[in-house]
Formats: C-alpha cells, structure tokens, sequence
C-alpha cells in the first residue's frame, strides 16, 4: 500500500484525471497513457510546465496514443484497475521524491518516473515527439531545483511486480534502426563512421523521418505489445499465445521494412 498522502494536490489530481481519461477510453484499466494525460492536464504542475518547455502539447499526446491504441471500444466497464506498469511508475516517482529528499511526490517525479521506466506507452509516446529520458529528467531537475544526477533505463530495473518470466516477452524489442540510432548517439563510432564518409548527420535526420509503413508497422507492434503485457498481468492464458504469434509476426515485418529502408538510405 501507498502511502498517498505524501502525493501533493497536484499529485492527486492527477491521478484523478488518470482514472477520468480511462473512464473516458473505455478502458478497464489505468495505463501509462492515461497518467500521462493526467500530468498535462494539470496545467500548473512541474510535469505539465516540463512538457511545454519541450515542445509537447496535450493535443500531439492525444493524437498519438489515439494512432497507437486505436479507436475505443464502447464497452461498460464497471470497475477500473491500475495496470502494473503504473504501480511501478509509482514506485519509482516515490524512489525519485527520495532521492531529492522531496518528501511530497510531485507530477515532476512522476513524469521523471514514466521515462525511467520507459516501456509503456506514454515512455513511446513522449519520444516520439522528442522527449526523451534525459531530456525529461534534466528539466525536471532543474524546475525542481535538483542537483544534476543519473538516473536508470527500464532496461536497467526489474520492477518486483512484474513476473520474471514476462519480462523480455512484451517489452520494446529491437530492430535495425534502433541498433543504428544507438551507433550514430555514441560519439567514438559516430567520428568512425563520419571519417569514412558516412554523413552522420543527415542520416540522424532521416532515421527521425520514417516512411509511413514503418511507422505502421511500429504502432501495430506496440499495440500487440500493450495487449499482450495486459493479458501476462491478468494471466489470460489463452490469450497469451495468440498476441505472442500477433507480436513476433509483427516483429519480423518491422524488421524486414526496416531493413529496406536502411538499405535505400545508405
């Protein structure tokens, strides 16, 4: 159990408006997507003034997770649930309020904690459109008046809540892109390959601009991502088997476009 009263106001509006945006979708459950929408908002707190100082507005968030989930299915849902994902996201926004001696839990250590988790789908969403882990993290610092400090990837935690065996099944699996996207960000092998000819530069622009059937194929992903991750939590056994053949299938489409891709590019 939590102790929620250690969450400030805008802490708990926010959780508020997360259970409203579930209400709203049709959803039986809490997701990352729906907390993320509850931070923006709440239009005074740290996370939503963070999110505007990076160029992202509650409108692009919408669109996004609407392309990604697709559209709501009108279903009476009587009881509504958080997933998971977001007890861990709370977990760590409390480790977070910690670690800055807060002894409130503010939406910045929220919004601190959806990045350092980094495999739902409001983690996806806030990349896409250019908030990423250290981008979100140093302005959360700073409008929290933290000293500059490191802080883990998911792929660096195991959340105790989430079974061991699930963990690689449905989270972000890597393709081409992301191997090259890691490869141009470290600086050594980036002047390796800029020496070689190689305009590092334009092909980062390029890696950001991907063609229409990719960017497809990755919603169609993490959509049978986020649907399998559901039915590992709720022990949907029979459902388990059929997303895990929808995720690998969808899988090995993506990393075939993308290799395509790659290959005119370069």
């Amino acid at each position: 159990m939590y102790p929620f009263e250690r969450f400030n106001a805008d802490a708990k509006q926010t959780l508020t408006l997360a259970q409203e945006e579930a209400e709203r979708a049709h959803h039986s459950y809490i997701g990352t997507e729906h907390l993320l929408l509850g931070l923006m908002r709440v239009e005074k707190g740290t996370a939503a003034r963070v999110l505007t100082k990076l160029g992202v507005s509650i409108g692009q968030v919408r669109k996004t997770i609407e392309s990604v989930l697709g559209p709501n299915e009108r279903i009476l849902v009587q009881t509504i649930i958080p997933t998971s994902r977001v007890k861990t996201v709370i977990e760590i926004a409390f480790e977070e309020a910690r670690k800055m001696n807060d002894r409130d839990v503010d939406t910045g250590h929220m919004l601190m904690a959806l990045v350092i988790e980094g495999e739902g789908i409001a983690a996806h969403v806030l990349e896409d459109l250019g908030a990423t882990n250290e981008r979100v993290v140093t302005e959360v610092q700073t409008e929290l008046g933290a000293p500059p400090a490191p802080r883990p990837r998911r792929q660096d935690r195991q959340s105790v809540s989430e079974p061991s065996w699930a963990i690689g099944r449905s989270g972000h699996l890597r393709t081409p892109v992301d191997d090259l996207a890691r490869l141009l960000n470290s600086p050594p092998i980036a002047r390796q390959l800029k020496a070689r000819g190689l305009d590092t530069e334009a092909l980062a622009k390029q890696l950001g601009e991907p063609p229409s059937k990719v960017t497809v194929l990755r919603h169609g992903l993490r959509t049978a991502q986020g649907a399998l991750d559901l039915a590992l939590r709720e022990q949907q056994v029979e459902q388990i088997a059929r997303l895990q053949h929808s995720v690998d299938g969808l899988y090995e489409m993506l990393v075939k476009t993308e290799q395509e891709w790659l290959d005119s590019l370069i």
